[in-house]
């Protein structure tokens, strides 16, 4: 099982068709009895958020409110990108990912976990952040 992330302005299907040509190289070059069958079980797109936007600028908000400093942005990879690309323009509305645990929780990974702390932070940082848009009219 192989898993690929990708960055902005990066197409699956380019990337896909890459791995594939560097695992047959690779896998000519054993010479082995074996077969290599590659199958593309599931792909989707990138998501970039537009950190400008004003949901962003709220949740900025609210986790300053919360943890007592501001977040710092950072383009790291998730496993919804290409449904949260999809459910923005299906929906016509910004979307936001709102992480709760930290790089060290192993996410999708044996032993996955997450801080009680940071679980019940991030249900406070959600309150707010519902809170301030509840009483906002340009969200």
């Amino acid at each position: 099982r192989v898993s690929i992330h990708f960055v902005p302005d990066q197409e699956a299907s380019a990337l896909e068709a890459a791995l594939e040509q560097h695992a047959r190289k690779v896998f000519e070059a054993r010479q082995s009895g074996n077969t290599l069958k590659v199958v593309v079980k599931q792909s989707s797109g990138w998501w970039l958020g537009d950190v400008d936007n004003r949901i962003f600028k709220l949740a900025e908000k609210a986790v300053a409110e919360v943890w007592g400093q501001k977040p710092l942005m950072v383009r790291e990879g998730g496993s919804y990108g290409g449904v949260t690309a999809f459910l923005e323009k299906m929906l016509g509305a910004p979307a936001l990912h709102l992480p709760m645990g930290q790089s060290s929780d192993k996410a999708h990974l044996p032993n996955e976990r997450i801080r009680v702390h940071n679980l019940l932070q991030g249900r406070r940082v959600m309150e707010n952040l519902l809170l301030q848009l509840g009483t906002c009219s340009d969200a």
